[in-house]
């Protein structure tokens, strides 16, 4: 974040002198000046008010953080992987959020009877929201879940975790949200 560079090109598009801006915000021009030059940062209120007189939302100062972590992945755009194979079919993921981001969204098919391997432990948390069907959750060592559409789970990942879906004729499809970067 760039404080200094952002007030400096919002004068200059504005056409203002640092004395103009100075007079307008009631601060001296070579303390503008300095925060320009970033050898001094704003506190909150002086940096509202020179964002104030330039016209635009102290927001801006932090628009870079706030654009990486921001993510739009449209449904065409999804990475659609198999997760595994069993005898019941393909159990299939379609990522719903993007490598940068520090959660991982996941849309899961899982086709009747199938599950979803071994269990697995990772850092984080994870929430499972059950879309449709009905799904065995275990939380090995805690309790067996039965989820059925509109239920939701969340667990600290620590514990190992694992699914299959109960239901002999219909497939199941669960969100399935978590925090870690361990996959």
């Amino acid at each position: 974040m760039d404080i200094g560079s952002i007030i400096k090109n919002k004068r200059l598009e504005r056409k203002m002198s640092l004395r103009e801006l100075a007079t307008k915000t009631g601060l001296s021009a070579s303390a503008i000046s300095q925060i320009e030059n970033n050898k001094s940062i704003p506190n909150i209120l002086t940096a509202k008010q020179l964002a104030d007189v330039l016209g635009f939302s102290i927001i801006s100062f932090f628009l870079d953080d706030i654009d990486s972590k921001i993510s739009l992945v449209r449904k065409e755009e999804r990475k659609k992987i198999i997760r595994n194979k069993s005898k019941h079919g393909k159990l299939t993921e379609e990522l719903l959020t993007k490598e940068k981001n520090e959660i991982l969204g996941g849309l899961i098919t899982i086709p009747p009877l199938a599950d979803s391997g071994n269990e697995v432990s990772h850092s984080g948390e994870e929430i499972v929201y059950v879309l449709e069907g009905e799904v065995m959750y275990t939380l090995v060592g805690v309790n067996s879940y039965t989820l059925r559409a509109g239920d939701t789970l969340t667990y600290p990942c620590s514990i190992p975790h694992k699914w299959c879906n109960t239901h002999d004729s219909k497939e199941a499809k669960i969100l399935m949200v978590a925090t870690s970067k361990d996959f």
